[in-house]
């Protein structure tokens, strides 16, 4: 996630961060991926959720970077804000009534936002070509959305 948006930045500040985020997200993916291979992982199903379980990767911290390069490389993004901000909710809802089940919940929440990049791009809410560009009030831009 933090290398679309960082695909999606024009050079300053917030490239610059989105960058640090992606950097750090993809060190966490490189030891998610040795933790599954390392360790037993299992899946079970827990009050009509899935419970993920793997002891190396079930740590706060690994979660906090986990939420902190996804999220917050969203949330600092011009162009996909408010998917950003929307997940930092549902994280939080995610930790309130079903942390039991914490990566399925939230990825189907998730999921469900997603609605809110369809919408942006289908209603033309960006600007495809230099998507941090605002478009002129009234004006068509010279692009189709696919």
């Amino acid at each position: 996630m933090p290398l679309a948006v960082l695909l999606m930045e024009p050079l300053g500040w917030r490239r610059l961060a989105v960058g640090g985020l992606t950097a750090g997200g993809a060190a966490a993916c490189d030891y998610i991926i040795y933790a599954l291979m390392a360790d037993h992982s299992s899946a079970t199903i827990e009050h009509h959720s899935v419970h993920y379980d793997n002891p190396l990767t079930a740590t706060a911290w690994i979660a906090g970077i986990y939420v902190l390069v996804t999220c917050g490389s969203l949330a600092l993004s011009k162009v996909v804000r408010w998917f950003g901000l929307l997940n930092f909710v549902g994280v939080a809802a995610t930790l309130v009534f079903a942390r039991y089940a914490f990566t399925s919940v939230w990825c189907l929440y998730a999921a469900i936002i997603s609605v809110v990049l369809y919408w942006q791009f289908s209603n033309r809410k960006i600007n495809v070509r230099q998507p941090n560009t605002d478009l002129a009030e009234g004006s068509e831009p010279r692009y189709q959305c696919v």
